[in-house]
């Protein structure tokens, strides 16, 4: 299975799980000239989630979630907000999270990191 192919499997199961812990997804791969969100959803607020897979051995999908393309999110993110809320003043709380699912003899293991920092 090429590269593609995986993220789109990965992004599928993400999802799954996001909607049996009760997120409502928004949307999924909204894209815009500073990048791409994966899965924007909501529950108890606007929750923007990156999603990263790895064929097991290779390297972990968390170390694949680098400085550049944290830096790419909160890029996407921005233009989201600009693009759906008016002013500043009507934009929710929100957060990011990551969604590292990892294939490993056929079998998917998903972890889910809440809260994370992109500033750091």
């Amino acid at each position: 299975m090429n590269k593609r192919c995986v993220g789109k499997v990965a992004e599928r199961i993400a999802v799954t799980y996001l909607k049996s812990r009760g997120y409502k997804i928004l949307t999924t791969n909204w894209t815009c000239l500073g990048g791409e969100l994966d899965i924007v959803a909501y529950k108890r607020k606007l929750t923007f989630i990156e999603v990263k897979s790895a064929e097991s051995g290779f390297c972990s999908p968390c170390d694949l979630f680098n400085y550049k393309k944290k830096r790419h999110l909160l890029r996407a993110v921005n233009s989201y907000l600009l693009k759906n809320y008016e002013s500043a003043t009507n934009i929710p709380d929100y957060s990011f999270d990551l969604i590292s699912i990892e294939k490993n003899r056929g079998k998917y293991n998903l972890k889910h990191y809440s809260n994370l920092d992109l500033l750091n």
